[in-house]
């Protein structure tokens, strides 16, 4: 899955698969529409307008396209290369696509493009001003730059290096920019509107720099803590260090920290530390609820975790193939999470699930199951595959990871007996189905793309080909 988002209405819900289809479907999990080009493109995202009733989707072959809610194309945005990104502007009445040509454009949602804007090098980022009044472009040229809806250009901000990124504070008065140099560290700036630099981050390496809700406040996070300041750059709070993700919540009064010790941390503004959010393993995620009164939290320990603000663990969600991301909905009252396997589910505040299933599974036969391996803490491997169902099929069990390979297709395994000449060659039922073997030992094996044909090699001298 590529991703998943939320209508801003909190009525829908748009997947885009690793294939070449965006799904759309109702919060009870019945699918609305389906969105696919039949070219080679590849769907990179999608977004919807603000009233909800659009979609804009940018995609490889050059094109970005708008939609209505029932996949009914409507128009076909063309650039002279991939378009990176597609988005709406906050009152729903223009669109942005950046591309790899260097330009932006700037459109009416009937498909009528209003303004190109250029820069010298690759287009990074480009976002809206909160108003909808202003654009901001951020270039591999050391540049970001103010434009309006019209294509003027208003301020160049100039930098030493790359720009990463470029924001605009909540009332569309302040900018952020943040910049990387490979000798040195990143680096990050406030402006004003006019150009007028108000405060500079160098030397911190500022992996991540966010306006509070509000616009009184900046949080980053550098050298593994994060800090906040006030406008003018000065110091306010620094948080311990260990901090692999900072958030705010929605009111700007409270602080959100996830580290690897297994731990999220919530803190108040002046920077005590409230409560403990204990997991099993590190955690990778911590998001707060749009009404402030929930904090969400995904854990390597198969968990993802509902909490109040009191630290009081309301649910647990697990899935055995481990969560890999989770949204609320704008409304707060749904949670939707992705697996490493694939599926998306959607959950109410109340732990009752729906679970949307990848329909490219059905259609291509190819995603009919999964394989994967899993390194245990005494250094074993467990080789598992499961069905679309997520059914458990076979479970097995080696020494070292190099000892097993999976077929593409996941029907298949070669076990290698290290330090041996000999490899053996199973199915996914736990029949043995055939034995390769060398004058001498075998470092290496690996299926063909289509898993009909294994190659091996061996300090014999000889690489040799085998069918299955």
């Amino acid at each position: 899955m590529r991703s998943v988002n939320f209508s801003p209405n909190s009525k829908f819900i748009i997947t885009v698969t690793q294939e070449k289809t965006a799904h759309l479907w109702d919060i009870n999990a019945k699918q609305i529409a389906i969105f696919k080009l039949h070219t080679d493109s590849i769907i990179l995202n999608n977004n919807f307008s603000p009233d909800s009733k659009l979609l804009v989707t940018p995609f490889e072959d050059n094109t970005a396209r708008i939609w209505d809610i029932n996949g009914k194309q409507l128009a076909i945005l063309e650039h002279k290369n991939h378009v990176s990104k597609a988005s709406f502007s906050p009152n729903g009445k223009f669109i942005i696509t950046a591309s790899e040509d260097n330009t932006v454009k700037v459109w009416d949602t009937n498909g009528k493009q209003l303004a190109v804007l250029s820069h010298q090098n690759r287009i990074v980022s480009a976002n809206f001003s909160p108003n909808s009044k202003l654009i901001i472009t951020a270039s591999e040229d050391e540049t970001a730059r103010v434009w309006n809806t019209s294509g003027k250009q208003l301020v160049v901000l100039k930098e030493q290096y790359h720009i990463l990124d470029a924001q605009f504070s909540p009332d569309s008065k302040l900018i952020t920019t943040t910049s990387f140099h490979f000798r040195s560290e990143h680096s990050a700036r406030i402006w004003d509107i006019s150009g007028k630099e108000l405060a500079s981050f160098r030397n911190k390496n500022i992996e991540f720099i966010q306006f509070s809700p509000d616009g009184n406040w900046i949080i980053t996070r550098e050298n593994n803590s994060a800090k906040v300041y006030n406008l003018d750059g000065e110091e306010l709070l620094a948080l311990p260090n260990g901090v692999s993700r900072v958030r705010f919540s929605p009111d700007s009064k409270l602080i959100v920290t996830t580290s690897e010790d297994g731990t999220a941390r919530l803190w108040d503004i002046k920077g005590k530390q409230l409560f403990i959010l204990q997991h099993q393993n590190k955690v990778l995620f911590s998001e707060f609820s749009p009404d402030n009164n929930l904090i969400m939290t995904i854990s390597e320990d198969g968990t993802a975790s509902l909490w109040d603000t009191q630290g009081k663990q309301l649910i647990a969600f697990r899935d055995p193939d481990e969560f890999k991301s989770a949204d609320f909905s704008p409304d707060g009252k749904w949670i939707i999470t992705t697996s490493a396997y694939g599926a998306t589910q959607i959950w109410d505040i109340n732990g009752k699930q729906v679970t949307l299933q990848n329909q490219d599974k059905f259609e291509t036969g190819n995603f009919d199951i999964s394989c994967k391996l899993i390194v245990t803490s005494d250094g074993s491997v467990i080789a598992q595959v499961r069905d679309v169902s997520k059914k458990l099929v076979f479970l097995g069990k080696s020494n070292r990871r190099e000892n097993i390979i999976f077929s593409p297709d996941c029907k298949l395994i070669i076990n290698v007996f290290q330090s041996s000449n000999i490899a053996q060659v199973w199915n996914v039922n736990g029949d043995k189905i055939g034995i390769i073997q060398h004058e001498n030992k075998i470092p290496s094996a690996n299926f063909s793309p289509d898993s009909k044909l294994i190659i091996t090699t061996s300090e014999d001298n000889i690489a040799r080909v085998w069918d299955t």
